[in-house]
């Protein structure tokens, strides 16, 4: 061990079992990782069906919770036949099944601080795209890279399980949406803007027993910010501060508020709070579109001559402009009597429909 820490190089550790034929998992002694951890550096895992790297914090985290004297980390891909009936479902016939765990024993460790990165090979249809599939057979995408060259795609995860990788979903020829949701018909106006949103892994559901999508429930502030970074692609943040003292490290909206507020997209209350968890009002959420607007350079052509809503007086200032930019592009339209309702909570049928007219309008 003390070799493998003198050769480290970039702080990181390598342990290559890529040339051993057969194997899945790589055993180490738990004072092994724990030395490692202890001296600062990453360690990367080499293996046949890819290659795991634990950060130093994920090093250190695992160490702390081996039961016994061994661990075992591996990366396997795995058949679809393995999968169940749900997990079949929603995959492609030609997606890769990796499963990736860490075991202590017969225990797994599927939690801990700081980041795993995975790499794996890849050598099918492009664009591709990563998803965490779940025990239900739910899909969540996973920010990757591809490097085409080396035909490897690599992706960063705070949690084990199983991993689909394949062809972006978005990219597939057209094909007709089969409707998950027990509570948006046909018939529904939204219906169009739910299909597009959830085909593009927008917006996802809010239940699974029945399967729900919840139009008319309202936004937060933190769901907004996030939907708005999956559109952009979900880039890299690992640069950009907090600069919000009730944004939490670790939240599933940490990396979307960060990236939103170092580009000009939400500026948040003042005095270092943001306020993820409040339901979003129907102006905040018109300036957090203007704004993402601007950063994107994807800006709709007015389609509308400027129109005067009977409660204009209750727009707030700064949300004004943002407003009649929107109404004349056709993004957003009033209520009944001509109304705005500016301080109204927007809900995630009306934010469906305004990204859905949004992609239409820039294509």
């Amino acid at each position: 061990m003390t070799e493998i820490i003198n050769k480290a190089e970039d702080d990181t550790a390598v342990i290559d079992a890529s040339k051993i034929s057969g194997i899945i998992e790589a055993q180490m002694p738990k004072s092994a990782l724990t030395k490692l951890a202890q001296a600062g550096l990453d360690v990367e895992i080499r293996l046949p069906h890819g290659t795991i790297t634990l950060d130093k914090n994920a090093a250190k985290a695992v160490a702390a919770q081996v039961i016994g004297t061994s661990i075992a980390i591996s990366v396997e891909e795995i058949s679809q036949t393995s999968l169940t009936a749900e997990q079949k479902a929603a995959i492609g016939p030609n997606d890769k099944v990796f499963k990736i765990t860490i075991l202590s024993g017969t225990q797994e460790i599927h939690s801990y601080d700081g980041n795993i990165t995975v790499a794996v090979p890849y050598d099918g249809e492009l664009p591709v795209a990563v998803w965490y599939l779940d025990d239900q057979g739910n899909l969540e995408k996973v920010p990757c890279v591809y490097d085409a060259a080396a035909k490897i795609v690599t992706f960063t995860t705070d949690h084990l399980s199983l991993y689909v990788v394949g062809r972006e979903r978005s990219k597939l020829p057209d094909q007709e949406w089969e409707n998950p949701f027990a509570d948006i018909k046909q018939s529904d106006w939204f219906y169009k803007a739910v299909e597009y949103v959830c085909s593009n892994n927008l917006m996802v559901g809010t239940s699974t027993k029945p399967m729900l999508f919840s139009p008319h429930m309202t936004l937060t502030r933190g769901m907004v910010v996030t939907v708005l970074y999956r559109l952009y692609g979900n880039p890299d943040i690992s640069t950009l501060p907090n600069p919000f003292d009730d944004v939490d490290e670790g939240k599933w909206y940490t990396d979307a508020i960060r990236w939103a507020a170092a580009n000009g997209i939400v500026s948040g209350y003042g005095n270092g709070k943001f306020g993820p968890d409040d339901n979003i009002t129907r102006e905040q959420l018109a300036v957090m579109i203007i704004n993402y607007q601007d950063f994107s350079g994807s800006i709709p052509s007015d389609v509308f001559t400027e129109r005067e809503f009977a409660d204009d007086n209750d727009i707030s200032d700064w949300a004004k402009a943002a407003v009649k930019k929107l109404t004349m592009q056709g993004i957003i339209s009033g209520k009944l009597g001509n109304l705005f309702d500016p301080k109204g909570e927007a809900t995630r049928a009306e934010f469906a429909v305004i990204l859905h007219r949004f992609s239409e309008a820039v294509k």
